[in-house]
């Protein structure tokens, strides 16, 4: 049986969460609770150090899987995770200025075929770095203001890539495999 109060509880429901056991957002908010084999039911009142804790009854785990899928977004923001964007043909997902962003970043870099990190020759990462991505006729495919972390699929093929941050700029260019990453480093 595990117990949760106050700071812990989060923490703790980013644990359970990550071990495949799904629970509703609302419940991690509202109070301390006690988990047994597949119930989720509070703690008895006198262990309840939160006057303001209201007991709200037993759910079973079952009930709440339906109930799962429309905060499993919003709780991956609230976690750091990075939502990928869609520009034409183009997947890409940038960020990683925190530890769970960075973290959420370097979990779904495998999907993708092109890897550019962004940071200061001391190795400090680098964010808002304007990215420009072109293909091999010089035709623009993707303008976007990126973090230190930038991850795109791409279609095979040659690219140049236009990147300018702290009044510097830079141009590489760099061929794309399918299934093969391509890194770039941008030392600033």
């Amino acid at each position: 049986m595990y117990q949760f109060n106050g700071v812990g509880m989060f923490r703790m429901y980013v644990s359970i969460l990550r071990q495949g056991l799904i629970i509703g957002v609302v419940m991690v908010m509202l109070g301390t609770f006690a988990f047994a084999d597949d119930t989720l039911s509070p703690s008895p009142p006198s262990q309840l150090t939160p006057p303001t804790v209201q007991t709200l009854g037993t759910l079973q785990r079952s009930e709440l899987a339906a109930s799962t899928t429309s905060t499993d977004t919003s709780m991956a923001v609230a976690l750091g995770a990075v939502q990928p964007k869609q520009e034409g043909n183009i997947s890409y997902i940038t960020g990683g200025v925190g530890d769970e962003e960075r973290a959420s970043l370097e979990s779904s870099k495998g999907q993708y075929n092109l890897w550019v990190m962004s940071a200061s020759k001391s190795g400090e990462f680098i964010g808002e770095t304007q990215l420009n991505l072109l293909d091999n006729k010089g035709q623009s495919l993707l303008s976007v203001t990126a973090g230190p972390l930038f991850y795109a699929k791409l279609p095979p093929g040659r690219y140049t890539i236009q990147a300018s941050a702290h009044g510097l700029a830079k141009t590489q260019k760099i061929a794309v495999d399918r299934n093969k990453p391509s890194s770039i480093h941008l030392s600033w």
